[in-house]
């Protein structure tokens, strides 16, 4: 199965509802769902032949090496990766199209720039995924001392600047291996520095997402990022699939927007 390009604004919503990520203002990294994603590489590792794939051209082939996952907040903070045995793949099963595929904790991105919040300022990030386990697989971060990752099937930790560990724990329940989810981050209140984690999917059903334990005001310093799929290059890389990543700088998004954010990503439908 081939992969389909289409346009962010006419495609990526769900029905009846216009609401997009760029709406809100403060955007500093939108890598969306099927879009912006390229590949210079097949899948055969023995000898990887040389190619142009795009989700825009429509002509991706599984496991196609993804060299660049492109940013559409305009900020040129494209997350790309020149190394072939860490590319991310291409994955054509029904449930896992349109993301990128990080199949053995070994593959990553960098970006095309950091992306700085300064301390005591509000953020969100936003980050829809399903891993296939749940042994401090990083989501995202710059080092192993600034990262925002799974700890366990019940468990993310967030680390910021060196600081301590913030720990938020699921209610009840855990995480599953085949189910899609949303994470929604904030931290609010300027320089008392709240942090919120709500995660909607599979038996986490409530609209605003469900809140999981263990915020407070810690830690409250500038956060740097610069990788996707790992905490720092080659460490605790992310197993299983990302399907869409949002950071908005200097904003904490409200309950309703939080909703709206739910919303459009679990209702982006599977073009193919």
């Amino acid at each position: 199965m081939l992969g389909l390009g289409n346009s962010i604004c006419a495609n990526h919503y769900p029905s009846g509802d216009s609401f997009i990520p760029s709406q809100l203002a403060g955007l500093a990294l939108w890598l969306p769902y099927n879009t912006g994603i390229t590949s210079d590489q097949d899948g055969n590792v023995s000898s990887p032949a040389s190619h142009s794939h795009s989700t825009a051209a429509g002509n991706m082939a599984d496991e196609d090496r993804i060299n660049a996952w492109n940013d559409a907040s305009g900020n040129n903070k494209h997350a790309e990766q020149t190394t072939y045995s860490d590319k991310p793949l291409w994955e054509t099963d029904a449930a896992d199209i349109g993301g990128c595929n990080f199949p053995d904790g070994g593959k990553y991105f960098n970006l095309d720039g950091t992306v700085t919040i300064n301390g005591n300022t509000d953020f969100t990030i936003v980050v829809r995924f399903r891993a296939t386990d749940f042994d401090k697989n990083a989501f995202l971060g710059s080092s192993n001392e600034e990262f925002l990752r799974i700890q366990s099937s019940s468990k993310v930790r967030l680390k910021v600047n060196n600081l301590l560990n913030n720990n938020f724990t699921a209610p009840s329940g855990t995480l599953a291996t085949d189910t899609y989810y949303t994470l929604i981050l904030t931290r609010s209140n300027g320089s008392t520095g709240t942090l919120n984690l709500y995660i909607r999917g599979g038996s986490y059903t409530t609209e605003t997402g469900v809140e999981w334990t263990g915020g407070g005001t810690r830690p409250d310093g500038p956060i740097t990022i610069t990788n996707i799929g790992c905490q720092a290059d080659d460490s605790e890389g992310w197993r299983g699939v990302l399907k869409d990543v949002i950071i908005y700088n200097t904003r904490a998004v409200t309950s309703d927007e939080r909703k709206q954010l739910f919303d459009y990503i679990e209702g982006q439908t599977n073009p193919y």
